[in-house]
């Protein structure tokens, strides 16, 4: 007997999509406590590609590009129907989102063959419990050439319009979800 897991959502629940959206999802099981000490709500986040229709009739799918633990990854956004998820506007003005389209799904392709970024993740790790401890310590960007899925993020946004996080700090998930640049505008929690 196979067992699936409910369904959070579904893609006609979601509302209208636009490449350079982000994803973001909810910390569940061991992520809870990682995400609790810098007070953050998610833990994995993406951003949405190009509109994947297969029929006329059907609602269609997205692709969703992230950093994982293989790397930079392409997949389709309904394989993720059973997370908890938001999903978070940049504040560009709409034309201006429309008008990066193309240039976003190049720095996707650009940015395709990295891996993840271990080093990098542990290294946002210490810099949080630093200033947790009430340390002030200068974030210093390591430029690798590997990215944690928060730094895919904002590396993309950088290059095409503005970084979601000043680059006196890492990207993690608490400064992403209270970011001026990105606006929440959909969430099962």
């Amino acid at each position: 007997m196979v067992v699936t897991k409910p369904r959070v959502w579904s893609l006609s629940d979601l509302p209208e999509l636009k490449t350079g959206y982000h994803l973001a999802f909810r910390a569940e099981g061991w992520q809870r406590p990682q995400v609790a000490i810098i007070g953050a709500e998610t833990y994995h986040w993406e951003m949405v590609g190009e509109r994947r229709i297969d029929d006329e009739i059907s609602v269609g799918d997205w692709s969703a590009v992230g950093s994982i633990g293989k790397g930079i990854s392409t997949h389709l956004l309904s394989q993720y129907q059973w997370r908890h998820m938001r999903i978070y506007r940049p504040t560009m003005p709409p034309e201006l989102l429309d008008s990066l389209k193309s240039r976003i799904l190049k720095r996707y392709d650009h940015y395709g063959d990295q891996k993840y970024d271990v080093k990098g993740v542990v290294m946002v790790g210490a810099w949080c419990l630093l200033h947790k401890m009430g340390f002030d310590v200068e974030w210093w960007e390591h430029n690798s050439h590997a990215f944690w899925c928060l730094e895919f993020n904002n590396i993309v946004m950088r290059d095409v319009w503005l970084p979601i996080v000043p680059d006196s700090e890492p990207p993690y998930p608490t400064n992403f979800e209270r970011s001026p640049r990105l606006e929440l505008i959909w969430g099962t929690f």
